[in-house]
């Protein structure tokens, strides 16, 4: 299982396609825009 760092991380899009893969888990998330950061909470 890989782990994956996402730096600048949106609303997730990217997110999901890894964990779409099931071969990856999100370790760790960031994310500057608080709105992006809400929506984010919301969908993880």
């Amino acid at each position: 299982m890989y782990k994956i760092c996402n730096l600048f991380a949106g609303v997730g899009g990217i997110d999901l396609g890894f964990l779409e893969t099931n071969k990856c888990e999100i370790a760790y998330a960031n994310e500057f825009d608080k709105y992006a950061v809400e929506t984010y909470e919301k969908n993880f």
